[in-house]
């Protein structure tokens, strides 16, 4: 996790009070961009979730020095992610 660039104080917060789950090592990169990027998602005139911004993607992997071979890899499973969180994100908890 330390390649993420998220500082160890702040990596409790992030693991904290979420389940264990296993992420197999493959996938440990994607993960960590998925943390880098928590900050970075666009919000609708209503509220929901849209999409993690697409600009900020760019700038972090070139600020980052990701090769653009490896940026579709790790584009390809961040909208994996995006897809699933957008589910969890803007699930309605009214009921």
């Amino acid at each position: 996790m330390k390649e993420s660039g998220i500082p160890d104080a702040e990596l409790a917060e992030y693991l904290g009070e979420m389940p264990t789950f296993q992420v197999l090592p493959e996938n440990w990169e994607t993960v960590r961009w998925f943390l880098i990027l928590e900050n970075r998602w666009l919000i609708g005139p209503g509220g929901g979730y849209m999409r993690i911004d697409d600009q900020a993607i760019h700038a972090q992997m070139s600020l980052r020095g990701v090769t653009k071979k490896r940026r579709i890899e790790l584009l390809d499973g961040l909208m994996i992610m995006e897809r699933a969180a957008l589910k969890l994100l803007n699930a309605d908890t009214s009921c």
